[in-house]
C-alpha cells in the first residue's frame, strides 16, 4: 500500500550527526519502496496562529502537533499510511526494521534511562512520539490532533510534554493504540555509554526494553546537556550500533525480565557516574 515517509528539520547548521540519521531513514525507506518527504520550519504554518501563539517559539511544542498534521495531510493526498520519525531517529538495521505489523496507529515505545541521583540511575518504561504510524481512515487521529489544540488553548504551556509525550503517555491506556518494540529511545547517557562501550549501562538498556532494537532515537542535540554529547561521540556511538547491527544493545535481552509499562527501576552505578562523569 502506498507509504509516506516524513522528516522534518531546518535547513542551516546542521549537524552532521543529523545529517547522516535523515540518510539512514531516507535509504531505508528507499528499500521498502515507501515515499520519502523531508520538510522544513516552513511547515510549522500547519499548526495556526492561534496554536503558534500559544505556544511561542517553543520548537518542540510545535512539532508535536505539526507531525500530526503533516499525517493527516499526507492521508488526505492519498497514502494509505503516514510515518513520521524525527530526524534524529537513526536506523541502524535497515533489513529488521519495519512498519508492517501496525493495524491502526503506533507509537514508539520507550526505556529511558537516567541519572537520579549521585551514583544511582532510574530507567522508566513509556511511550513516545518520535516515531508515529497511521492508517489512512483512523479516526483517532482527528482526536489526537483536537486534544493537542485544546491543551495549549486552555491551558498555560510549560513544557513541550503538555502537548506531546505526556498526553500521549495519559491516553495509551484509554485509546490502547500499538506501540513500536523496534525502534528506542536511547537517552544522551545511552549515547554516551555507547561511545564509551560501557557495557554495564547497555546491558540495562537491553534488559529493560526486553524487545530487539532496529533503530533508536538518539539523544545527542544540545537539547539534552547533562552529559552533553560531542559530534564525535554521536558518531561514535551510531558507528557502533550500525556495526553490530543492534547486537552491542540486543545482546543482553535474556539477562532479565524487562519493565512493565509505566514502570520504573532505580540501581546503583557509583563506579559508571564516576567513569562517566555524571
Amino acid at each position: 500500500m502506498k507509504t509516506l515517509i516524513i522528516q522534518s528539520f531546518r535547513t542551516r547548521d546542521v549537524p552532521a550527526w543529523i545529517t547522516r540519521c535523515l540518510s539512514s531513514v531516507r535509504t531505508w525507506a528507499e528499500s521498502r519502496g515507501y515515499d520519502h518527504r523531508l520538510t522544513d520550519d516552513s511547515v510549522f504554518s500547519l499548526c495556526g496562529e492561534d496554536y503558534l501563539e500559544q505556544v511561542g517559539d517553543n520548537k518542540r511544542s510545535i512539532t508535536n502537533l505539526c507531525r500530526l498534521e503533516l499525517v493527516r495531510r499526507a492521508h488526505q493526498e492519498g497514502y494509505a499510511w503516514a510515518v513520521w520519525i524525527d530526524a534524529d531517529v537513526f536506523v541502524f538495521d535497515a533489513q529488521a526494521f519495519g512498519i508492517s505489523g501496525v493495524d491502526r496507529y503506533a507509537f514508539a515505545r520507550e526505556t529511558w534511562i537516567e541519572v537520579f541521583a549521585p551514583g544511582r540511575l532510574r530507567a522508566t518504561a513509556a511511550v513516545n512520539n518520535s516515531v508515529f504510524v497511521c492508517r489512512n481512515g483512523e479516526p483517532d487521529l482527528d482526536f489526537l490532533i483536537g486534544a493537542t489544540r485544546h491543551v495549549a488553548m486552555h491551558r498555560v504551556i510549560a513544557d513541550n510534554y503538555q502537548v506531546g509525550g505526556s498526553l500521549i503517555k495519559g491516553l495509551r491506556t484509554s485509546l490502547a493504540f500499538e506501540t513500536l518494540g523496534d525502534v528506542g529511545m536511547l537517552s544522551n547517557l545511552l549515547v554516551l555509554a555507547l561511545a564509551r562501550n560501557e557495557t554495564e549501562l547497555l546491558q540495562r538498556q537491553g534488559r529493560y526494553h526486553g524487545t530487539p532494537l532496529h533503530a533508536a532515537n538518539l539523544c545527542a542535540s544540545e537539547n539534552y546537556r547533562e552529559p552533553a554529547i560531542s559530534e564525535d561521540q554521536a558518531q561514535l556511538a551510531m558507528d557502533r550500533l550500525e556495526e553490530s547491527k543492534g547486537d552491542i544493545i540486543n545482546r543482553w535481552l535474556g539477562a532479565g525480565l524487562p519493565l512493565e509499562p509505566d514502570q520504573t527501576a532505580v540501581f546503583t552505578a557509583t563506579g559508571l557516574s564516576a567513569r562517566l562523569g555524571i
